[in-house]
């Protein structure tokens, strides 16, 4: 056995326990995900049966609690829903094939210009890739999204060597703050902007399941860029 051999058996032996790893945390976020609906479910009833029963009679700071626990209900409602999808995701079936990036990503770009005036996104045509299509019109969403929901109003997809870039011209971030946005429930503006911090996550879990790479490169109040590679 040379050292080369040695070398790819120890390299495929790892990536055979991170897998078997991913899977195994993906079936617990996935139980645990479908267990706590049960309970939420009867906070959320319980809440509403009480305002709607008894809303007439109650003090004004009770009203107001009701109302807390209601909002919190919903959100944490929503942030199951995401870990629901993001654990899917990455046992979702996989059908590599030749994709027109360029076209799922004026597909998606279409609809977000018609729901968010004031927003254009420019896609240069030509991108394909050898990926997963479902993956990639998720990877797309995600970033595009992203981009107008942080206040990108000039957005473009164009492509590279290795896949495709997403550029904004958005409140950006901080250099170091460039892995972090990858993170699940990551949110570095905090409660500032809607959503669960779980968008960029979907995207590099989809990138990931393709062996691809992605990163992003911004700087505060000057845009971001976000790059996906896939093999």
């Amino acid at each position: 056995m040379t050292i080369l051999d040695s070398s790819e058996e120890r390299l495929a032996a790892a990536e055979a326990r991170a897998a078997a790893a991913e899977k195994e945390l993906e079936g617990f976020a996935y139980s645990v995900s479908h267990d706590l609906r049960g309970p939420l479910r009867t906070i959320m009833s319980g809440a509403m049966i009480l305002q709607e029963d008894y809303g007439d009679k109650l003090p004004s700071d009770a009203k107001d609690e009701l109302q807390r626990i209601s909002r919190s209900a919903q959100k944490m409602s929503g942030l199951i829903d995401a870990l629901l999808r993001y654990s899917r995701l990455g046992r979702q079936e996989m059908k590599p094939g030749d994709v027109d990036v360029s076209a799922l990503a004026q597909s998606v770009a279409q609809d977000l210009m018609h729901k968010h005036g004031g927003v254009a996104i420019t896609v240069e045509p030509g991108i394909t890739a050898h990926a997963d299509a479902p993956l990639t019109k998720v990877v797309l969403e995600q970033i595009l999204e992203n981009a107008v929901k942080f206040g990108g109003k000039q957005i473009s997809v164009s492509g590279t060597p290795e896949g495709f870039a997403v550029k904004d011209d958005g409140p950006g971030f901080l250099p170091e703050q460039g892995e972090r946005i990858f993170l699940p429930f990551e949110k570095l503006n905090g409660d500032e902007f809607p959503g669960y911090g779980m968008g960029l996550a979907l995207v590099q879990r989809a990138v990931a399941r393709h062996r691809g790479t992605v990163r992003a490169e911004g700087k505060e109040n000057g845009g971001a860029t976000v790059f996906v590679n896939l093999p």
